[in-house]
C-alpha cells in the first residue's frame, strides 16, 4: 500500500544516537524525507538553514542541555507553526505540553507504531 505522505519532511531531535539512527531508517523507508538532530541546537540550527520547511517535527523530551519542552518552545520562536511530536520512554500528560503539540510517542516503537502516529501527527 502506498504512502500518501510520502516526501513529506521529517525532523527528529533525540540525543541517543541508536534511536535517532533507527528511526531515520524507519521513517525513510516509509517515504518520509527525514533530517536528524542528536541535540536542541542541532535541530534549531537545521530549521534555520533549511531551504525547505518541515511537515513534522518530533523530539524526544529528556535530553541533556536544553529538553524538549525549551526546544519545542525555542522552534515556535523561531516561526514553526507546524506539527510538533514528543518522542518519550515516560507516561506524560499531554496538557503539560507547550505549544502545538498533537501527541506522544512512546519509546520503544515498532514500525508500525511509528508509520500510524506519523500519519496521525501530520493529520493534525
Amino acid at each position: 500500500m502506498s504512502n500518501p505522505d510520502t516526501g513529506k519532511r521529517l525532523l527528529i531531535v533525540d540525543d541517543d544516537e541508536s534511536i535517532l539512527d533507527t528511526s531515520k531508517m524507519m521513517l525513510s523507508a516509509l517515504g518520509y524525507s527525514v533530517e536528524s538532530a542528536v541535540s536542541g541546537e542541532t535541530a534549531l540550527a537545521l530549521l534555520r538553514e533549511s531551504p525547505e520547511p518541515f511537515d513534522l517535527i518530533m523530539t524526544d523530551l529528556s535530553m541533556p542541555d536544553m529538553d524538549g519542552r525549551q526546544l519545542i518552545n525555542k522552534i515556535q520562536e523561531q516561526g514553526f507553526s507546524g506539527p510538533i511530536a514528543v518522542i518519550s520512554g515516560y507516561a506524560i500528560e499531554t496538557d503539560d505540553l507547550p505549544g502545538n503539540v498533537v501527541g506522544v510517542l512512546m519509546k520503544p516503537y515498532r514500525m508500525k507504531d511509528l508509520s500510524e502516529k506519523v500519519k496521525s501527527f501530520l493529520e493534525k
